[in-house]
């Protein structure tokens, strides 16, 4: 407890957070005993018999990190049950004593409240994660398909290119050959000119910042058929210096993913992994199981990996401090990614200069000029919803 309470004057949380983010007591323990001293109920997953949320349907104010719903108990009682943060203890304990609410009030875990509220809304979560963008923002989905515009113009090309090889086969060659060239030389060009304006990263230092100051920090990383590098991902993230009262490690895995699953079961995660499983509906892709995954993440900065990748464990650090000498234009930013087999043959050691060109070289000059860049799909670092 000692310890605890240093951590928590150190990160700006509390005690009871620290205990839980550290292992030093679980979640049945602490939610129970807290139960116990606030003089109410303490609920398990088999006493609810349901969720009075979001009756309507509509995933209206459905939050599945949500720490307070409305359930009827199997014992006919209908109340809300709450996980509260250890924060919070403080305040509920006033308000209960103070309204005489003891008796219409239960506590139990933010596990099963989790648990409850994704089995009741997966359908919805699954849809939102689908289809939430072609709602919102139809222009920017290809859920819909090419316009009837872009179908005609896409017809009325080949239909061209077949009719000028069908009748001018040598001057056809010849257009398609110069128009590939052009396209060529371009991107050559642009790497040309990155080579010739290049400037060395300015690497500045760490500060050290007040330990309070630090957000919550969540980590998203997808796994499908992943199951023989686990155990070095696990310890590869385990390595990460945030405050672990202050970080959250989403594992995404599809529900039906069974090997990487029972890869993940053997490992001896830290309470601040979760596994969140994905359930399996078309498209079977990253982005959507991001998307069903990102409903889960609390944290005010977001990144992602991949299943071989092996973070430097300041990372996190490097990135906050360089979002916070940003302004708010800056929504995301792309760690240069390393290979680490770079000797292995000559087609490794040219991938490593692919990549080291890529990152050091041409992703910096198109920062600088303006230009949309390409992500590489990892080690992006995004502001969350605050």
């Amino acid at each position: 407890m000692r310890q605890a309470m240093m951590l928590a004057a150190k990160n700006g949380t509390v005690a009871g957070t620290e205990l839980l983010a550290h292992g030093a007591i679980t979640q049945e323990a602490y939610y129970r005993t807290l139960a116990n001293h606030l003089q109410v109920s303490f609920v398990e997953p088999g006493d609810i018999a349901m969720i009075m949320n979001g009756r309507d349907g509509s995933l209206e104010g459905v939050n599945v990190r949500a720490n307070l719903i409305w359930c009827q108990l199997r014992d006919g009682r209908t109340l809300p049950v709450t996980a509260p943060d250890p924060r919070s203890v403080e305040t509920l304990s006033v308000s209960l004593a103070s309204n005489g609410l003891r008796r219409s009030f239960a506590l139990t875990k933010p596990e099963t409240l989790r648990t409850l509220l994704t089995r009741k809304y997966w359908p919805l979560l699954l849809e939102t994660a689908t289809r939430k963008l072609a709602y919102d923002e139809p222009a920017m989905s290809a859920h819909a398909g090419a316009r009837f515009w872009q179908g005609v113009v896409s017809a009325l090309l080949v239909l061209g290119v077949a009719a000028a090889f069908a009748t001018r086969p040598g001057i056809a060659s010849t257009a398609l050959h110069v128009a590939m060239s052009t396209f060529f030389f371009s991107c050559v060009l642009l790497r040309l000119l990155a080579v010739l304006t290049f400037r060395a990263p300015a690497t500045a230092p760490l500060k050290r910042m007040d330990p309070r100051t630090r957000p919550d920090y969540s980590v998203l990383v997808c796994l499908y058929k992943e199951s023989a590098v686990v155990p070095d991902l696990i310890a590869s993230l385990k390595t990460i210096e945030w405050p672990r009262s202050r970080l959250q490690i989403l594992l995404v895995c599809e529900d039906d993913d069974v090997d990487t699953i029972d890869a993940l079961a053997r490992q001896e995660l830290p309470p601040c992994f979760e596994i969140v499983r994905v359930p399996p509906a078309q498209p079977r892709t990253k982005p959507k199981a991001l998307n069903y995954a990102m409903m889960f993440a609390r944290g005010q900065f977001i990144t992602l990996y991949d299943a071989e990748d092996r973070p430097h464990p300041r990372q996190l650090e490097e990135a906050w401090q360089t979002f916070l000498q940003s302004d708010e234009s800056v929504g995301c930013l792309q760690a240069p990614l390393v290979k680490a087999n770079t000797s292995r043959n000559a087609l490794t050691a040219l991938f490593h200069l692919e990549y080291a060109g890529l990152f050091g070289g041409l992703m910096p000059w198109l920062a600088r000029v303006g230009s949309p860049i390409m992500l590489g799909g990892t080690s992006n670092h995004f502001r969350g919803l605050m």
